[in-house]
């Protein structure tokens, strides 16, 4: 990125601008800050120098991304006002696992994991957030996969600026209350999709996280039947019980 450096080389660069006595600001969005001289952004940088790995597109190509879903999302928000009070409750947990039923899968046999693809990205469009040709769009171009789920993260972010005026430090914070709805909606409801195949899962369930869930063979058509009736895109992955405490799945072996 342009004009980026380290945490420290910024850190340096702030205590010069200070001391030279110009006018300064700071702009804070997320883990990103940038150092704005005489009213142009001078430097930048994350915290712990930590950059995006974007997958297949590139930075440019990524702010577009991001340019057209704030737009379409907002535009989708004026022309549908329901979502402005539109909160998903959820009250349960996010992730699980259940060691007696890992424990009952023989070595050597097999179970089950289903992942949804681009889950935020469906979520999004199942709330009315992004539209049906913006969403049919990207669901299945994998370049942007990243990107599909940076745009609701980023919604969380915190957007603010500090400012030195006479040797005084002053802050302006950016009402992202909307925003931050939208986000958590997107959350609760893929907890609530997860927590409604755990429910037919039942004691069959291995293990599950915000978008996804591992189950034994038992409940493999029932778990099926109920993402395929709630019409969301999904991959469905044996996983091989290695020994007693691993399994392989995608030719990796992972511990349980």
């Amino acid at each position: 990125m342009k004009n980026a450096v380290t945490p420290e080389r910024y850190s340096e660069l702030l205590e010069l601008q200070i001391k030279n006595g110009v006018p300064i600001s700071e702009h804070f969005k997320g883990s990103r800050k940038t150092l704005i001289v005489y009213n142009q952004p001078f430097v930048t940088t994350l915290a712990g120098g930590n950059y995006l790995e974007l997958g297949g597109i590139s930075d440019a190509k990524f702010k577009s991304f991001i340019g057209i879903f704030k737009k379409t999302l907002y535009k989708n928000i004026q022309d549908h006002p329901e979502l402005l009070i539109k909160k998903i409750v959820f009250n349960g947990t996010s992730r699980g696992k259940n060691i007696t039923a890992f424990n009952s899968v023989p070595v050597e046999s097999y179970f089950w994991n289903l992942d949804l693809s681009s889950a935020y990205w469906q979520m999004g469009y199942r709330l009315g957030y992004v539209s049906k040709f913006f969403y049919e769009k990207y669901i299945d171009n994998n370049d942007y996969k990243v990107a599909k789920r940076l745009c609701f993260s980023f919604l969380a972010r915190c957007n603010f600026k500090t400012y030195m005026v006479n040797g005084q430090k002053y802050e302006i914070a950016c009402d992202n209350t909307l925003d931050q709805l939208v986000y958590d909606n997107i959350r609760k409801e893929l907890y609530k999709i997860i927590a409604g195949a755990l429910e037919i899962a039942g004691e069959s369930y291995i293990d599950y996280n915000i978008d996804a869930i591992s189950f034994k063979n038992d409940k493999r058509k029932e778990v099926v039947k109920y993402f395929e009736e709630s019409h969301l895109v999904f991959k469905l992955i044996p996983a091989i019980k290695i020994s007693e405490t691993h399994y392989e799945i995608k030719d990796k072996i992972r511990k349980f």
